[in-house]
């Protein structure tokens, strides 16, 4: 009995699912770093959702070949990016003259992405998405962070966001200059 409930593919399928999950809460785990509303447990929804929908039409087109004529799997992984597309819709926001959430919802889209890899057995190129996206979350954030404040300042925001030491160095340019 214990056999036929875990056969080898039901545990691939929960090793699959497993892994989209860990992906999907590692990106978000950025998210919530970085102090915003989707986070682990929306991205983690999000890959592994995208990968059991993946799976599921797999499934269909290996086992129902006979009932669905003309089916191709790759129908249901273009609705998964379309219907994470409007979720990420959902989170943008335009509010006093900038758009929010632009890059979570980017993240959101590609976390999809990893998941729909995963569900078609891209493991591999699952793991080195997730580490590219990690990168471009985490460590490109901190480096456009410090490109903003050093070489394009904003004048509204400096008072507030940039370190005592780079409005110093600021002053200390302008009064030279003066």
């Amino acid at each position: 009995m214990f056999n036929q409930i875990f056969d080898p593919q039901f545990i691939l399928f929960i090793c699959k699912l497993s892994l989209a999950m860990v992906l999907g809460l590692v990106l978000g785990l950025e998210r919530v770093y970085a102090h915003k509303t989707a986070g682990m447990r929306t991205y983690a929804l999000v890959s592994v959702a995208s990968a059991a929908f993946t799976m599921v039409s797999l499934f269909i087109g290996e086992n129902f070949i006979q009932f669905s004529a003309g089916f191709n799997p790759a129908f249901i992984a273009g609705n998964i990016i379309v219907g994470i597309g409007f979720l990420g819709a959902g989170l943008i926001l335009h509010k006093d003259g900038h758009i929010e959430n632009l890059t979570t919802a980017a993240g959101i889209w590609a976390c999809a992405g990893i998941g729909m890899m995963i569900g078609f057995g891209m493991i591999k190129e699952a793991l080195f998405m997730s580490i590219l996206i990690f990168f471009v979350l985490g460590v490109m954030s901190v480096i456009e962070r410090f490109v903003r404040l050093t070489f394009f300042p904003d004048p509204m925001i400096d008072e507030v966001v940039a370190p005592k030491k780079v409005r110093a160095s600021r002053k200390k340019i302008i009064e030279d200059n003066d």
